[in-house]
């Protein structure tokens, strides 16, 4: 992190705009935007000013480490909160996607089953009505009732269109466990 990166920081943590922090060190405004934009370098005054204004030491403000223990303790807690809501966000997208998918896959399988019963049931039906009408009335085995007996694939797509569903949802599941283990 340069200088400019770590006194911007300070300043925004310290709740200060930089025409607040220009006052309180007796500069321009301009001069606390090239500090932090690391295009000028602040006075060593201006730096022990800096130091004792935002209650850090010396070393915080020059060197690559932590501004304070109570500093270091917050970035880190910060960083456990964001690896713990991706952990509970993979395992919500994990359950999600499993138990969605699975209950897509079944959804869909009983969507086609229960096509293909009634069909079987209609065409058993059919078969009956026609071998009564049969000794009345002459009826073709290819006409209208062979195209009758036929489940027409418009039928099942829908049925087919959830069960891939279901098993992109299990992917998904599945994805979001294997990147929650790393």
């Amino acid at each position: 992190m340069t200088l400019g990166e770590k006194l911007q920081r300070l300043r925004l943590q310290n709740g200060m705009s930089q025409d607040t922090l220009a006052q309180r060190l007796g500069v321009s405004r301009q001069a606390v935007s090239k500090w932090e934009r690391d295009e000028a370098m602040p006075d060593l005054d201006k730096i022990l000013k800096l130091s004792e204004l935002y209650g850090v030491s010396l070393d915080s403000i020059l060197k690559n480490q932590p501004e304070t223990a109570h500093e270091a303790e917050t970035q880190e807690a910060k960083h456990g909160e964001t690896v713990k809501q991706r952990i509970h966000w993979n395992q919500a997208l994990t359950w999600v996607g499993l138990l969605g998918g699975i209950a897509m896959v079944i959804w869909g399988l009983m969507d086609a089953a229960g096509i293909l019963l009634f069909q079987s049931i209609a065409n058993g039906m059919l078969s009956s009505a026609t071998g009564l009408m049969q000794s009345a009335v002459m009826v073709e085995e290819s006409g209208i009732v062979s195209e009758f007996m036929r489940v027409p694939a418009l039928l099942l797509v829908q049925p087919l269109l959830k069960i891939l569903c279901g098993v992109l949802l299990i992917l998904l599941g599945l994805w979001a466990h294997k990147k929650g283990k790393k």
